[in-house]
């Protein structure tokens, strides 16, 4: 693959990441299974993605105890999709604030998303997932020609 439909691939994902607002995301238990969760997240330019949870969900459980994840990002109706894999750690309180205020705000955006403000009675903690690895999928030929196909880009 050539260097330049590589960063054009890249440019692309990254608008990708900037239009969407939610994830799946996979963790691993205490007991060494996999649960998934959708969570609202924001990414960066280097493709580092940030997201809430409740302080006591599973989920925040399972990472502080083993950071190691999974996620998809891009549901349709576009066949777009980012895949990944990663750790995710557990940001301290100030770096936090940075991010907890724009995830709020992608979550607050519509009054038919989950109420994520209400679901935390015991308040919220901020994850950083460091991408070890991510890919980049987009099938649609007629908005993107030069680098829609059935091949992934791997971006990461």
């Amino acid at each position: 693959m050539d260097n330049v439909k590589l960063e054009k691939a890249k440019y692309e994902a990254r608008k990708f990441l900037q239009s969407q607002s939610t994830l799946v995301l996979a963790s691993i238990s205490n007991n060494v299974e996999p649960e998934a969760a959708t969570v609202y997240f924001v990414g960066d330019d280097d493709f580092n993605l940030y997201f809430m949870a409740s302080a006591t969900s599973k989920k925040a459980e399972n990472l502080r105890t083993n950071g190691k994840v999974a996620f998809v990002i891009g549901r349709g109706p576009e066949i777009i999709t980012i895949q990944g894999g990663g750790v995710a750690k557990e940001l301290p309180a100030a770096e936090a604030e940075t991010f907890s205020g724009l995830i709020k705000k992608v979550a607050l955006e519509s009054a038919n998303q989950w109420p994520i403000l209400q679901l935390a009675q015991e308040g919220f903690c901020t994850f950083k997932i460091t991408p070890g690895w991510m890919s980049y999928l987009n099938m649609e030929k007629g908005r993107f020609p030069e680098i829609a196909g059935s091949e992934f880009y791997k971006i990461v």
